[in-house]
């Protein structure tokens, strides 16, 4: 199961839009300024009234998918896996990857969507396990 999740996020880190291709649709991923000051949302794309979805990151140079980590650690008898992204390979993906989002850049829900997938294979698995134990009594 560990290994799936890693794969949900490199394909959530392989998105194919170009820094071109986002510069022409006006810097879908910034934020723009609120008619009251305040930080809005999400810019729209120039021409079109539907925005750009936040998920899969885009590829630029590719160190943020070389990042990904997945590491084995024990807690006590039980092995443990953990997702990370290196911080020394990838510096800037604190700000990419932020929950919030930053001041200039939408909140990207990297974290959220992975976690979600997790809590819906591991209910999987549990189903699974509970009919196996049924049917084998």
């Amino acid at each position: 199961m560990a290994n799936q999740q890693y794969e949900d996020g490199l394909k959530l880190l392989s998105g194919t839009k170009t820094a071109k291709e986002l510069a022409e649709m006006g810097n879908p991923f910034g934020r723009r300024a609120g008619t009251n000051g305040q930080i809005g949302r999400q810019r729209r794309i120039l021409g079109s009234r539907s925005m750009l979805s936040v998920l899969p990151i885009n590829v630029r140079t590719d160190r943020l998918r070389q990042g990904l980590r997945l590491n084995q650690r024990n807690q006590g008898s039980q092995q443990v896996f953990v997702m990370s992204i290196s911080r020394a390979l990838v510096p800037y993906a604190k700000f990419i990857l932020n929950p919030s989002g930053t001041v200039k850049m939408v909140t990207r829900p990297f974290w959220a969507v992975l976690e979600k997938s997790f809590k819906r294979r591991n209910f999987e698995l549990l189903i699974k396990t509970r009919e196996a134990q049924m049917n084998a009594t």
